[in-house]
This record gives C-alpha cells, sequence and structure tokens, in this order.
C-alpha cells in the first residue's frame, strides 16, 4: 500500500465517524430548535390572537361610547335650538316694548299730547 492510501485508510477509519456522528448530532440539534421555533410560535400566536381580541372588544365599546355621544350631542343641539328660538322671541318682544316705550317716551309724542289735552279743556 501505499501512503496516500494508508492516509486515506486512517481518514475514513477515523475521521468518518466522527463525521457522521457530528452529523447526526447537528440533525438532533436542527430537529430539536424546529419544535422549540415551533412552540414558540404557537405562544406568540397565542398572545397575539388575546390582544387582537382585546383590542377588537375595545373597539366595540368605543363605537358604543361614540353612539352614544352622537345621541346625546343630538339631543342637545335640539334642546339648545329651542332655547335659542324662545330667546330670540324675547328679545323681538322687549324690542317692540322699548320702542313702544321710547315712543311713549319721545317729546314729540309728549307734545302732542299736551296740545291734545289743553284743545280738549277749551272746547
Amino acid at each position: 500500500m501505499s501512503v496516500v492510501e494508508d492516509v486515506r485508510q486512517v481518514i475514513q477509519d477515523f475521521l468518518a465517524p466522527e463525521v457522521r456522528a457530528l452529523t447526526a448530532r447537528i440533525d438532533a440539534l436542527e430537529v430539536k430548535m424546529d419544535s422549540r421555533f415551533e412552540a414558540f410560535d404557537a405562544r406568540v400566536s397565542g398572545r397575539f390572537e388575546s390582544v387582537n381580541s382585546r383590542f377588537d372588544s375595545f373597539d366595540t365599546c368605543l363605537a358604543g361610547l361614540e353612539e352614544k355621544m352622537i345621541s346625546r350631542f343630538g339631543s342637545f343641539e335640539t334642546r339648545l335650538a329651542g332655547i335659542e328660538e324662545g330667546a330670540a322671541l324675547r328679545h323681538e318682544i322687549l324690542l317692540a316694548q322699548l320702542e313702544n316705550i321710547k315712543g311713549r317716551l319721545s317729546l314729540d309724542y309728549r307734545l302732542k299730547k299736551l296740545e291734545q289735552s289743553q284743545e280738549d279743556s277749551r272746547a
């Protein structure tokens, strides 16, 4: 046998089983890591589903509150419009009364009334 064949034989006898053993260990580690990653993915997915369901229920709650606020503000706006109409009507009445009082207190009106009373007393 030659030296090359002897070296080849030594490599095959000693290194080949070690390489096979290392390959087997690497395969086992890959399987183990795959199972751990799958478990981690399952846990994370479960947590995300839980968080998503909580956000969905929160969104539903907010939508309900929004509807209540809209209905309450709608009724408030209706009441406020009624109050504004009443205030505008009262304002017009007060303005008319002020004009009436202003007319009665005006000098022309008082003068006419005085002249009329003097004419009535002469007659």
